[in-house]
């Protein structure tokens, strides 16, 4: 089995800011601006609408009628759905190369660029001077298929999805339950909370700090690090955790649980965790 740190949503060259963290600790990831897809007013977080959002914190660069590529698509309540279904991912190139061994059971979990947020007096969204910029996992999602969108037979209620309507790449659809549990297959992290957050205490967002049992190096027998991270100078050892230089290039970065029998039980703790509050 597998864990997938998948990383999603706006970055510095697709959308260019920060997706926001609520007043209230809710995770927005906005996806990124895509040519076809469904408009940004017409995805839904709570009570506000991510076209306001975008366009708030973008100063007007993207209009709130911009179409969105919605991927990872993750919670149920973004927009109307059909009944059946259920959380997908989709991916493309190099990317998708790098999944080609993922398979049922394996779990992605969902990172991306974000920043706490309130709404001014005008009743604009702004980032708080103050806040951090920070890598916050904020969706999981456990496969239980994987569609070739240019050639499976793809049931109606993903149609909506941009690769199955766009016929490219493949989509990796979630599990009805997490590992015969009572929780979702797949969904996102209700809201913010310090286990959620890779980031270091003070550090640029890209250092992350993560459980000791992260370190690759520390037996005889070494095992396989995470992927794209194989530079035993880019992890720090330290007592109680290990911080990683992660790397600039790959979005998904994938780690073998076999190697690490802590993983799987640190990633249901975060999904649990994150149901409850």
């Amino acid at each position: 089995m597998k864990i997938v740190l998948s990383r999603k949503g706006f970055d510095a060259k697709n959308g260019g800011v920060p997706s926001p963290i609520l007043e209230d600790g809710t995770l927005v990831s906005l996806p990124i601006p895509s040519n076809t897809g469904i408009s940004y007013d017409q995805i839904q977080a709570k009570d506000c609408h991510f076209g306001k959002l975008v366009s708030d914190l973008t100063k007007g660069k993207i209009r709130e009628t911009a179409q969105a590529h919605l991927d990872p698509d993750l919670n149920p309540a973004s927009v109307r759905r059909e009944i059946n279904w259920r959380p997908l991912f989709g991916q493309t190139g190099a990317a998708l190369t790098h999944l080609r061994e993922i398979s049922k059971g394996d779990l992605f979990l969902f990172f991306g660029w974000f920043r706490q947020v309130k709404r001014n007096g005008d009743g604009k969204y702004g980032y708080m001077r103050s806040a951090p910029h920070l890598h916050v996992l904020f969706g999981w999602m456990q496969v239980e298929q994987v569609w070739n969108c240019e050639g499976d037979e793809i049931p109606s209620w993903a149609q909506q999805h941009p690769h199955v309507g766009g016929k490219y790449g493949s989509v990796f659809v979630a599990s009805e339950w997490l590992d015969n549990s009572e929780i979702s297959g797949g969904g996102t992290f209700r809201r913010f909370n310090e286990s959620l957050c890779l980031t270091a205490p003070d550090h640029s967002r890209s250092i992350w700090r993560l459980p000791k049992w992260f370190y690759p190096f520390n037996s005889k027998a070494e095992r396989e690090p995470l992927s794209y991270h194989k530079e035993r100078n880019n992890w720090k050892l330290n007592d109680d955790y290990v911080d990683l230089q992660t790397a600039k290039i790959g979005q998904e970065f994938i780690l073998d649980v076999s190697n690490y029998p802590e993983a799987m039980d640190w990633a249901h703790k975060l999904i649990l965790v994150s149901q409850k509050n």
